[in-house]
Parts: structure tokens; sequence; C-alpha cells
């Protein structure tokens, strides 16, 4: 588990008291929030002052409208000397086509990212980097709920990688946010991760390959159990209420990376009738390190990693492209590729045609239905998430 510092850290019920009040800043300043008593999670322990809202614009191609993103702000008492950077999460249709620019570029640090994750990230930094000219933090806290916690991500990769002072990071249900080296570096450069999943929120499971968690390679806090679930997603009735009585030391973890031999031994049975059932939160995490392990395998065969294909490519071009060449490589790889393709179609509630020929175009389709069903599930959580009831 990771635990680097000693530097006072956020409980889970104060991280997600901020996690959840932050969003109250899309559409009012910080004085309007105030002046009618509305809680934004800080109190007590950070400033609220009427320069620390800043705004940001997500979206796709020419609709991008600018609204409240999140504050930073200065600590008191135990936490004087720290800045709390809170970024909401998705809360708008235009925030949610923000979800679905799947693709990676460089971000802060350089390391591959998702697209629309850091096209949301640039529209408002400038705002935090104004804040934070000529002060000196000797700790930055960065929260923040499903878009929001990716968001966090990049702040805390921004911060850290410009040693702006030592980072922790606090998300609930946030998605993959970048590539193998960016989760791995951040997880290196900052001070403390925590990671919080709701096991059944779809939103935490997306994007899928070639995008990591952070921490990388470390085990993750996780609340509930079953199957998708939409509300599992929820801040105010999900997360807040799970987290009450934690501390981070006696947090539920899960593994966030499955062992090798555990992938090829469920990958050897995924055949069986029900070892793969259709919309199982178990199987889909199965699915997901079997693809992660499986394009390690190719890229190792071919001395090449997804990354480093060609920049016109979609991720579904890539995977598409890694695994086709690696059904050709080896008798070994190609069954492991098909048992992959049948688990992903069990998921789904299809059947497996094993005597379809693995093309790319084929391999390309079955996981545009694999994304778009994740995809689905997760945006019809984020819009239940953000109902009023």
């Amino acid at each position: 588990m990771q635990n680097k510092s000693a530097t006072p850290a956020l409980t889970p019920k104060q991280a997600a008291a901020v996690a959840s009040g932050v969003y109250l800043l899309r559409n009012m300043t910080v004085a309007e929030a105030t002046s009618q008593r509305l809680d934004l999670g800080c109190e007590g322990i950070f400033q609220i002052g009427g320069n620390s809202r800043f705004q940001g614009r997500s979206g796709a191609a020419l609709y991008r409208p600018l609204s409240g993103f999140g504050y930073i702000t200065e600590g008191v008492g135990e936490f004087k000397g720290h800045i709390l950077c809170a970024t909401r999460g998705t809360d708008t249709i235009a925030d949610w086509l923000t979800d679905f620019c799947v693709g990676m570029h460089a971000g802060p640090s350089g390391s591959q990212v998702h697209i629309g994750f850091h096209e949301t990230w640039k529209s408002y930094i400038d705002e935090v980097r104004k804040f934070l000219r000529d002060k000196n933090p000797t700790h930055i806290h960065c929260v923040g709920h499903s878009l929001g916690g990716a968001l966090a991500m990049l702040n805390a990769d921004y911060f850290a990688s410009n040693k702006v002072a030592p980072v922790t990071v606090y998300t609930f249900g946030a998605p993959r946010v970048g590539s193998s080296t960016f989760s791995s570096v951040l997880t290196q450069r900052a001070a403390n991760i925590f990671r919080v999943s709701h096991v059944a929120d779809p939103v935490a499971m997306i994007p899928t390959a070639p995008f990591f968690h952070a921490p990388y390679a470390s085990a993750s806090r996780v609340v509930g159990s079953g199957l998708f679930s939409f509300a599992a997603h929820k801040m105010v009735k999900s997360y807040v209420p799970l987290v009450q009585g934690l501390s981070w030391g006696n947090f539920p973890t899960d593994a966030t990376q499955v062992p090798d031999e555990k992938v090829k031994v469920w990958l050897a049975s995924a055949a069986s009738a029900g070892v793969v059932k259709m919309y199982s939160a178990h199987a889909l995490h199965m699915i997901g390190a079997s693809l992660q392990w499986l394009l390690k395998q190719v890229g190792y065969a071919l001395g090449a990693g997804i990354a480093t294909l060609t920049a016109g490519f979609t991720v579904l071009d890539r995977i598409a492209w890694m695994l086709h060449q690696g059904i050709k490589l080896t008798k070994e790889l190609s069954g492991y590729g098909l048992a992959l393709i049948g688990a992903v179609m069990r998921f789904l509630g299809r059947a497996a045609n094993t005597a379809q020929e693995l093309t790319i175009q084929y391999l390309r389709w079955v996981f545009s239905l694999l994304f778009t069903t994740i995809s689905t599930a997760a945006s019809l959580a984020v819009g239940f998430a953000n109902r009023g009831d």
C-alpha cells in the first residue's frame, strides 16, 4: 500500500466532503455559495475566499462552454502552509463529450494522457498558476470525483513535475487518465494517492487499455459490492456515506494489478459456461486485466508498445492492430486472443463465434462494442448521479 509521507492528510470523510461540495461552484461564485450558507466541504481546514474559484471549458469540437471547475485555497490550523485544489466532476453534457474524446497526447509532464481530460485541464490551469504566484506551499492536496478525479490527477502531475510542492491526491469514482508511464511516474512523484472506487461504479472502469489507474501496480481503496450500478457513482448517496468512519489505514482494498498467472488461468477457463457473466463487474475487471496483459506480451514480442504506433491511430485502431499482430506471432498468443474475444462477447451477452477470422476489422468491431457498452453505462451512471433525488 502506498504510504510515503507522514504529512497530514485529509481523512476519507473530509476528502469526500470536498469532492462533493465543489460541484456547487459550477454555476455560482464562492461568495454566492457562502451567502447561502452552503458547505464546500473544506470549512475549518481551508480558507474560502473570493478569488478561490477558477473556470474552465469542457466539451468537444465547437461546443466548449465556460463554467466553474473548482477552487484553490490555502489551509489553516493543522493545514497552514498547505494548498487545496478541488475540481468538480462531470455535471453537464459538455463534460461528458470531454469523456468521449478518447485519444492520447502529451500531458502536463510529457507522459501520454486522455486528450479530452487534458483539454479541460489546459483551459483553467493559468488561473491556478496565477493563484500560486509568489506562494511557497509546503504541500498540495488535489481532490475530485468522476471527471474531477481525472483533473485532480492532472493537477498533481503538473504540481509534482514542476516541483511546486509535495502532492497528495484523493479521487472518488474517477476514470483512468493516462498511459502506464503517466501512472507509474505520478505514483513515484506523489506523496500519496488515495483512489476510492465503488466496485459497481462503471465510470471507474473507463477508459480501458491502454489507460491505467494511479497508483500504479498498487492496491486501490474500494467500497460497495455487486454488479453494474448507476447509483454507485453518486457522490452524496454512495461515496459520502460509505466512507464514514473509515480511515486510510483501515480502508478495504482490492488489487489494481492482476498477477500474470491469474490472468492466464482466467483466460483458460473463460471458455467454460458460466465463468463470464453478462455485465458482471468482476468479468469486466478480468477482461481489462487480460487485455492489458496480452497487449504487453505482444509489445514484448514486437519490441514496441501500443503508445508508439502512428499518432493518427485511435485507441481502437491500436488495440486491434496489436492483437492482430499477436495472434499471428505464436500459437500461444493466438489461443489467448481467441479466449479474450470469447470472454468479451459473453460479457456483452452475445454468442462467441470461434469460426470467425480475427481480422483487424473484426477485432476493432468487438472492442468497439465493448467500449461503447461500458461508456454508455458510465454515461447513464453520470446522469443518474447528477439527478436531484
